[in-house]
C-alpha cells in the first residue's frame, strides 16, 4: 500500500527527482494510518456517536494552532505538521529547517488530503478493513488516555518490591542443584544385575543412554512415584530438597541418593555401583545440573518494579473492561457460534473481496499496555 501511495503521489506531481520520490515514499508510510482514520472520521457508518459523545470528542482533540493550509473544508495546522516532523529522527528533522524542505513537506500533506478526500468520495470509508483499522486506533488511544493513567510506575513502593523478592526468592537465588533419574530395587543382587545389563546396553548405544535408562526405569523400577516419569527425580539440592516452580508430587530423595547424584560429574553418567538407602537399592543417572547463584535485592529492583508495573496495568485493564461490560448490553448468538466451522489449512482464505483474512483485533489487549 505504501508503494501504491508513492506512485500516486508521484504521478500527481509528475516529478522525476530522486529527492521527491524518497520524501513522498517516506511520508506515505507514516500517513497511511492517518488516511485510514481520516476516511472513517468522514464516514458516519464507521462509528455511531451520540451528540454528547461527539461534543466531548471534539473538545478533547480541538486544535487551536494556526492553520498553515487548507484543502476544501480540511485544515492542515501547525500541530499536524509538528506531529509529522516528530516522527522523524533528529537528523532528518533538522533538514526541514530549510524553508524549501518545509514547503515540500506541506505539498506532501496536501496531496495526502486530496487522496483522502477522493477515497472518501468513492466510498472507501465503508471498507471493512478501514473500519477495523479505525477501531484499533481508537482502542489504542482509549487505553493510552484512560487505562495507563490508572497505574504509574512511581506508585510501586519499595515494600511491594521487597515482598515480591521474598515471595519469589528461588527465582533470584538458588543453591547448586542436580537433576537425576533412578531405579529402585529391593536387593543389592537384583540392583547390581540390572546395572550390569544397563551398562552393556549403554556401551552398545552411548548416544541413547538417557533413553535406555528411562526404558529400564519404566520396566524395572519399584518406585511408583517416579516410574511413570521414567525415573526422573527432578531438581534437588545437596540436602535432597526439591527445587522448582512446577514440581510433581514426590518424596524427598534419601541423603545417600542425593550425595551419589552430586558425585556424578557428567550428564549421562551412571553410578558405578548400586546405592543403598532406607528404601532399598538405587541405580542413578545424572540428567542435569544448575550452578548456585544469588542476585541481591538491590540488583533486581528495577526488574521487579517493571514486573509489578505490568501486572498492575493488566489488572487495571481487566477492571476497566469489566466496568464497560456492566454498562453494556451484550448478546451472543451461542447456537450460531457453536455451529461455526473453522476450516484449517496452510493457505489464508479470502473472506470477501478486499479482505486479507487476518485476525487483526488483538486477542490480548495487554499488548497495547506494554511499557
Amino acid at each position: 500500500m505504501t508503494d501504491y501511495l508513492s506512485v500516486v503521489f508521484f504521478n500527481i506531481l509528475d516529478r522525476t527527482s530522486m529527492t521527491s520520490i524518497l520524501s513522498i515514499k517516506f511520508f506515505a508510510s507514516r500517513l497511511f494510518l492517518s488516511l485510514v482514520i481520516s476516511l472513517c472520521f468522514g464516514s458516519f457508518a464507521c462509528q455511531e456517536q451520540s451528540t454528547s459523545q461527539q461534543t466531548h470528542s471534539h473538545q478533547r482533540y480541538v486544535d487551536s494552532t494556526p492553520v498553515l493550509a487548507s484543502v476544501g473544508q480540511v485544515n492542515i495546522t501547525q500541530a499536524e505538521l509538528e506531529r509529522r516532523l516528530a516522527e522523524l529522527s533528529p537528523v532528518s528533522r533538522a533538514r526541514y529547517q530549510n524553508p524549501e524542505r518545509r514547503q515540500e513537506l506541506m505539498e506532501t500533506l496536501i496531496r495526502f488530503e486530496l487522496l483522502a478526500g477522493e477515497a472518501l468520495r468513492q466510498g472507501h470509508g465503508e471498507h471493512p478493513e478501514v473500519k477495523l483499522t479505525y477501531k484499533q486506533a481508537m482502542v489504542r488511544e482509549l487505553l493510552k488516555n484512560e487505562v495507563r493513567n490508572l497505574v504509574k510506575i512511581g506508585d510501586i513502593s519499595e515494600k511491594s518490591i521487597s515482598d515480591y523478592y521474598q515471595e519469589h526468592l528461588n527465582k533470584y537465588q538458588n543453591p547448586e542443584l542436580v537433576r537425576a533419574s533412578h531405579m529402585l530395587f529391593n536387593t543389592q543382587v537384583e540392583a547390581e544385575a540390572r546395572l550390569k545389563e544397563l551398562t552393556l546396553h549403554i556401551t552398545a548405544k552411548p548416544k541413547q543412554a538417557r533413553k535406555i535408562f528411562g526404558d529400564f526405569a519404566t520396566q524395572h523400577s519399584l518406585d511408583q512415584e517416579t516410574k511413570a516419569r521414567r525415573g526422573d527425580l527432578q531438581y534437588f539440592d545437596r540436602e535432597g530438597k526439591l527445587v522448582g516452580e512446577r514440581l510433581f508430587p514426590q518424596s524427598t530423595p534419601p541423603k545417600s541418593v542425593s550425595k551419589a547424584a552430586f558425585d556424578l560429574v557428567r550428564v549421562g553418567e551412571v553410578t558405578a555401583q548400586a546405592v543403598q538407602s532406607e528404601k532399598g537399592w538405587h541405580i542413578l543417572m545424572r540428567t542435569g545440573g544448575k550452578r548456585a547463584f544469588k542476585r541481591e535485592l538491590k540488583d533486581v529492583q528495577t526488574e521487579i518494579r517493571n514486573t509489578l508495573f505490568r501486572v498492575r496495568k493488566a489488572k487495571a485493564l481487566e477492571n476497566y473492561v469489566e466496568q464497560l461490560k456492566s454498562k453494556a448490553i451484550i448478546k451472543v448468538n451461542q447456537p450460531a457460534l457453536e455451529a461455526l466451522k473453522i476450516k484449517a489449512g496452510n493457505k489464508r482464505q479470502r473472506l470477501e473481496p478486499g479482505l486479507s483474512g487476518k485476525l487483526k483485533v488483538p486477542l490480548d489487549l495487554k499488548q497495547t499496555l506494554s511499557p
